[in-house]
Order: structure tokens, then sequence, then C-alpha cells
């Protein structure tokens, strides 16, 4: 589910269980259980929070673990369906007794996924996504020769573009991974807010050149174009969900970009989106040099 969709349901959730606490502040069971309109409000409210915890499928309990979410999204149903049986006392025990951790949850959630903000999360998605896509119109129906042609005997093919891709992914992953169980790292945070032009100018600087890491250097580990492919594709993905559900500092942790220095985890996020589209370019000169193969 798109970032923005799960903020916005775990809101919902939110504002409905603070109406649920406003309506029913200084009340008994007893005094509950006697004002008909405070409990029609309250079960309207409880709906609301049943059918949000449905939209959010598979996030909730990603995003909040731990708590009975089937049961969450089963009284809605209950109140809907039930109505003649819904015990008011039931009612009661829900909002004093279940509404509480539920809603420590979700704050916690949203407070975390707060350290980068809302329209940085959905950036970093949208460049990953556009960027997957024009890497794959690129090399889609390329044959055997086509994919293994190189310009010059020292530069890489399509086929060793799209492994060094696939490498690279999953290195960085790694990378960030590692890097954000360590301390904050505050005092670097103004260095890495003036590289910003660096990370967002990488894919056009085509005439600056890099020297890949060893470890991300294409090896011939996927013979199968497809297979190749398909394991970009996972790569991808993990990155993807990555940046989806953490809710970690990201702007807090930091590790050495070859040419760069120091660059924020949220940086690099983007510079994975910015390095597939540098490898376009390069594949694009490559389909374009008047050697290539034309099937």
């Amino acid at each position: 589910m798109p970032f923005r969709d799960s903020q916005l349901h775990l809101n919902d959730i939110l504002e409905s269980v603070k109406s649920i606490e406003a309506f029913t502040r200084g009340m008994s069971c007893e005094s509950f259980e006697a004002d008909a309109k405070t409990i029609a409000a309250v079960e309207r409210k409880l709906q609301v929070v049943s059918e949000a915890a449905t939209r959010l499928g598979d996030d909730a309990e990603r995003l909040c673990p731990g708590l009975p979410w089937h049961n969450i999204r089963g009284i809605g149903n209950w109140l809907r369906h039930e109505y003649r049986r819904v015990d008011k006392t039931t009612i009661w025990n829900t909002v004093v007794e279940g509404l509480p951790p539920l809603k420590t949850a979700v704050v916690d959630a949203l407070r975390q996924w707060r350290l980068i903000g809302a329209g940085e999360r959905q950036m970093v998605l949208e460049q990953l996504a556009a960027s997957e896509a024009r890497l794959l119109e690129v090399v889609d129906g390329l044959t055997a020769e086509q994919w293994r042609f190189r310009e010059t005997p020292e530069r890489w093919s399509i086929a060793e573009i799209v492994e060094h891709l696939a490498l690279f992914e999953g290195f960085i992953l790694g990378a960030i991974t590692n890097a954000l169980k360590g301390p904050t790292e505050d005092d670097k945070k103004p260095l890495a807010a003036g590289k910003e032009h660096l990370v967002l100018g990488l894919a056009d600087a085509r005439e600056t050149k890099f020297k890949a890491r060893e470890v991300v250097r294409p090896v011939g580990t996927w013979s199968d174009a497809l297979e190749l492919i398909a394991e970009l594709k996972k790569a991808r993905a993990r990155t993807v969900a990555f940046a989806m559900e953490t809710k970690a500092d990201l702007h807090g942790h930091f590790f050495p970009h070859i040419a760069f220095g120091d660059l924020d985890c949220y940086q690099w996020l983007r510079v994975l989106g910015q390095h597939m589209n540098r490898h376009v370019l390069q594949i694009e000169e490559i389909k374009a040099d008047p050697a290539y193969p034309p099937f």
C-alpha cells in the first residue's frame, strides 16, 4: 500500500480514538450504559476504526505489531450485523481496555514515521518506482547479442550494467541498515545538507566518472537475462519495502560516498534512484552505438 494511504488510515484510527475519549470522559460504565447518544457516537467511531484497520491490510501488523488486528477489524461487522446482540458492557470494556494500547501504538508509528517527512518518503518512493520503470523499459526485448554487446572491451555490456545495479542495490541497503545500528551523528547534518545538488545531479552528470567498489562490480553471476532482471526487481522491492516501512531517523545516520563523502541514509535512498537513472542513460548510449547489433 502507498505510504500516504497507510498514514491516512492510521490518522483516521487515532482521530476516532480521540473522539471516543472525548465522548466518554468522566463517565462510568453505568452512566455510559444509560446514555444512548454517547453509545451511538462511540459505536460510529468504532466502525471507523474497524474500517481503517481493514484498509490498512498487512501494513497494520507491520506498522503496529502485537495488536489484535483481527478483533479490531471484526468489531465493525459485529456492530453492523449483530446490532441486536450488541452488549453495552462489552463496548465499554473495549473503550477502557482495548483503545489505550491501540492509541499508543498508532501514535508511536506516526511519530517514528515523521522522523522523515511524509513528502520526503513519498518523493523517494516515487523516484524508486520511476527509475525502475525506466530501466525495465530500456532492457525489454533485448536479444542475447544486444545484451552482451560492449562498445569497447573495457566498457560494461548491458548485462553487466544490470548485474551491477542489482549488486549495488543490495550493498547500499545493507550499508544503510548497518549505519542505522550506530548512534546518530547530528554534527554531520549541515555538511550533508550542502550535498543535495550532488545527489540530485548524479544521474545527469555522465561526464563525471566513478570507479565502482569491488563488491558491486559485475562478475557474471547470472548468465540468464530473465533471472538477472528478476534479481534486480527483488533487490529494488526490498529497498521500496524498507523506504515505505522504516521508522528510523534516516537524516541522523551517515556513511560515505566514494566521491561525495558522508551522505545521510535518506540521501542514500535517493542515490539509488539517481544511480539507476544514470545507468539507464548509459544503456541508451550503448544502444545508440553504430556497432550495436540490430537484433
